[in-house]
C-alpha cells in the first residue's frame, strides 16, 4: 500500500473549506433563530395584550335551551338528540 500525504497548500485548501463552511451554517443558524423570533412575535400580537390590561370577551348566550343528548332532536325526527344532529356534533 501506498500513503499518500497532503502538501500544505492542500491542508490549507481543506482548512478553508471547513471554515467556509463552518461559517455558513452559523450564518444559517442566526437566520433560522430570527424567523423563529418573527413567529413568535406574529403569535404574541395574534394572543393578544398579557396581563390585568386585557379586556373581558364578551358572554355569549344561547337563545333556545340547550340540548340534552337524551332529548327529542329539535329537527322533529323523532330521535334522541345523540342519534340524529348529535351524532355529527360527537365526531366533529
Amino acid at each position: 500500500y501506498r500513503v499518500r500525504m497532503n502538501t500544505p497548500e492542500e491542508l490549507a485548501s481543506h482548512e478553508e473549506m471547513i471554515e467556509a463552511r463552518k461559517q455558513a451554517i452559523e450564518k444559517q443558524i442566526e437566520d433560522e433563530q430570527k424567523e423563529r423570533e418573527q413567529r413568535v412575535q406574529k403569535l404574541n400580537l395574534f394572543s393578544g395584550p398579557k396581563g390585568g390590561d386585557s379586556a373581558k370577551a364578551a358572554t355569549v348566550k344561547r337563545e333556545a335551551e340547550k340540548v340534552g343528548r337524551n332529548d327529542p332532536c329539535p329537527c322533529g325526527s323523532g330521535k334522541k338528540y345523540k342519534k340524529c344532529h348529535g351524532a355529527n356534533a360527537a365526531t366533529g
